[in-house]
């Protein structure tokens, strides 16, 4: 039997120093089911983040972006625009896809319930959490890229770029983080730069190495919108989750039970979440792995599972993954699954 307990809330610390993770057949279950779902459902929101970006990118003129160099800043009216179109994307596009997630979590949970048990995808509690993530999505994006259209400004101090030069690298960057940003006008620089050096002439040193940071800056989109696509439908899967276990339990459907932490249990999985691997918590806890300074879009498939003794969750009290300490090329692929008490 399975008894729920009160203890303090866990910290990375407990659970780093850990010896080898435990393997559990419940939790590859779980992992799997959340995997294939991954899998098939996170190119529609890659393909409408990309184009999203796209069309960003395609609305601003050369002429806005000269000035927002040589003014230091690139006008708040602008930024505030491009808030307000997040804000649309996220009604127009993100919730329904949040809401399918939610809604394949809940079912990956049905063959835990008896029978009768029919998931309400429109509870408050579920409505309220596509609420709270869609204005904290907009806030965040919104907040990196004013941080990535600031650096990128801040270039043309340095010398290193004329303001047309600079204008015509920024625009297809439009959608990319800070360091994302960094990376390609480097390429660019070091692009022209092995042109120059091997006798190209200025003008057409200049093109080629423009169009070869296009194509780099495409790449870096798509993989960012991929990032996001898998982050976003694992966030509301394990929403959806751990919602359906709580509909399930208040309507008797589903026994007591703890959340089990379980981890694809490979090379991509990062190391705290590869200690976490095994471990159970409460239904009602959470775990707070959170790094100072960590991405909140690094891939990511964890989430929580009940074991009717069983979701372990690496879940914020929005329904979050929020584990975010990935090293680099490290995806943190893990969830929780519900055992029956």
């Amino acid at each position: 039997m399975f008894s729920i307990r009160k203890a303090r809330a866990p910290t990375p610390h407990d659970f780093v120093a850990k010896s080898k993770p435990k393997k559990s057949k419940a939790g590859k279950d779980a992992l799997k089911k959340l995997n294939d779902y991954l899998n098939s459902a996170s190119s529609e929101p890659m393909y409408f983040l990309h184009n999203f970006w796209k069309a960003q990118s395609n609305a601003i003129t050369y002429k806005e972006l000269r000035e927002a160099i040589m003014n230091g800043y690139l006008d708040e009216a602008t930024l505030q625009a491009w808030q307000q179109d997040y804000s649309l994307f996220v009604k127009s596009h993100l919730e329904p896809i949040w809401q399918q997630a939610a809604k394949a979590g809940a079912d990956a949970l049905a063959a835990s319930a008896s029978g009768g048990w029919v998931f309400d995808p429109m509870s408050d509690a579920m409505t309220a959490w596509i609420k709270d993530h869609g204005a904290e999505w907009v806030t965040k994006i919104n907040d990196e890229t004013r941080d990535a259209m600031r650096a990128m400004i801040e270039a043309s101090t340095k010398g290193q770029f004329t303001v047309d030069e600079l204008s015509r690298a920024i625009r297809p960057l439009i959608g990319l983080t800070e360091p994302q940003a960094a990376a390609n006008l480097k390429y660019y620089a070091s692009v022209k730069k092995s042109l120059l050096d091997n006798g190209v002439k200025a003008d057409a040193a200049t093109k080629k190495a423009r169009e070869q940071a296009y194509k780099y800056a495409d790449k870096q989109l798509r993989q960012r919108a991929y990032t996001i696509a898998i982050t976003e439908n694992a966030a509301a899967y394990c929403a959806g989750y751990r919602e359906g276990a709580a509909q399930a339990q208040a309507q008797g459907y589903l026994g007591k039970g703890v959340y089990v932490f379980a981890t694809a249990d490979d090379e991509d999985v990062c190391p705290v979440c590869s200690a976490l691997n095994g471990t159970e918590t409460d239904a009602e806890g959470s775990y707070h792995i959170r790094a100072a300074g960590a991405p909140n879009t690094s891939r990511r498939r964890n989430r929580p599972s009940f074991c009717p003794s069983s979701p372990h969750r690496t879940l914020s009290s929005h329904g979050r993954v929020i584990c975010q300490t990935r090293a680099k090329g490290q995806r943190t692929k893990a969830r929780p699954l519900w055992r029956a008490a």
